[in-house]
């Protein structure tokens, strides 16, 4: 047998086995984090260059700067940056935390609604998730999160009951906004 057809037989059952654990997490809703840990592969926290960019690629850069603490925009475009400056340890938490918070929730929910959950109210946090960020109340946050995971989908829009009435309360706040 050639060995070429070893290798594509190797990356064959490589492929079939990142496929059905990439199905078994759909089926299940495992996080990314624990299914590359049940793989076997690294799980150690990114650098935070590239949490930035994550950061930048999911919320944009103002969310991110606001997120972080810092009132510069083009901060976290800078942090993103290999060469570029490292945000202070305060900052580095802030973002490493919302970059978990975000792909934990759009791992089951999706990109879409994990952007909205950092932007609407949150009733346990009494503010949105990332004012709660920015103020350093992880374990507020954490529970938010876990809260907001296990409530139910509204069966027409298929979306978190939380999200489609805090949407639904602002809606109904800026309709009676005449000053636009």
């Amino acid at each position: 047998m050639p060995i070429h057809q070893n290798d594509e037989d190797s990356e064959d059952d490589e492929l079939d086995v990142a496929e059905a654990a990439a199905a078994r997490a759909d089926d299940e809703q495992i996080s990314h984090r624990a299914l590359m840990a049940e793989l076997g592969l690294d799980t150690a926290e990114p650098d935070i260059h590239l949490v930035a960019q994550d950061l930048l690629d999911t919320l944009g850069p103002t969310l991110a700067a606001a997120l972080s603490g810092t009132r510069d925009r083009t901060l976290p475009r800078r942090w993103a940056l290999e060469s570029g400056p490292r945000p202070s340890p305060a900052e580095a938490r802030r973002l490493r935390l919302a970059r978990e918070t975000f792909f934990r929730i759009s791992d089951v929910e999706g990109a879409d609604v994990a952007r909205a959950w950092f932007i609407l109210g949150n009733e346990r946090l009494g503010a949105t998730p990332l004012t709660g960020i920015r103020e350093d109340r992880h374990e507020d946050l954490m529970a938010a999160v876990d809260d907001f995971l296990d409530q139910p989908l509204d069966p027409v829009f298929e979306i978190p009951l939380g999200i489609l009435l805090e949407l639904m309360r602002s809606s109904i706040h800026n309709d009676g906004d005449d000053s636009r």
